[in-house]
C-alpha cells in the first residue's frame, strides 16, 4: 500500500502531497518534508556510486581501450525504487522536470507503484 504520494518541482519544492495511510508507531507529521528532501537530494545528486569494485575496474579498462579520459565522472539516472534509512521504500518517476514520488512502509510490488506513478504523471502533465 502506498503511504503517501507527492510531486516535487525541479528545485525540490513540494508541489502536491497527499498522505493516505499513517501507522501509529510511524507518525510522519512534522518531519515529512525532510524525507522528501532527502529523496530529492538522492535523485538530484545521483552519480552512479553503487558500482562494485569489479565493475569499476572493467569500466576503467574500457575507457582506456577507447582512448577516453579515465578521470571523467560517471553519471546516470537514479533508480526508480530506493530504500531509505527511515525504513520506507520510495518510488519515483521523472516527467517534464517534475518528480512524481510515492512512499510505502509495507512490502508492495515496485512495478505496480511505478506504473501507477507513470499513469498519474501522464494524466497530470
Amino acid at each position: 500500500m502506498i503511504s503517501n504520494f507527492f510531486v516535487l518541482s525541479p528545485r525540490g519544492d513540494t508541489i502536491l502531497a497527499k498522505q493516505y495511510r499513517t501507522d501509529k508507531e510511524r507518525e510522519m507529521g512534522a518531519h515529512e518534508r525532510s524525507h522528501t528532501e532527502a529523496l530529492f537530494r538522492k535523485i538530484k545528486f545521483w552519480d552512479d556510486m553503487a558500482l562494485s569494485e569489479v565493475d569499476e575496474a572493467i569500466k576503467e579498462q574500457q575507457l582506456l581501450a577507447d582512448n577516453k579520459e579515465s578521470g571523467s565522472k560517471r553519471s546516470g539516472d537514479a533508480p526508480p525504487v530506493m530504500m531509505m534509512p527511515d525504513g520506507m521504500t520510495y518510488f519515483h518517476v521523472k516527467r517534464n522536470g517534475l518528480i512524481f514520488g510515492a512512499a510505502s512502509a509495507r512490502n508492495v510490488s515496485p512495478n505496480t507503484v511505478v506504473e501507477v506513478s507513470c499513469l498519474l504523471a501522464s494524466v497530470s502533465v
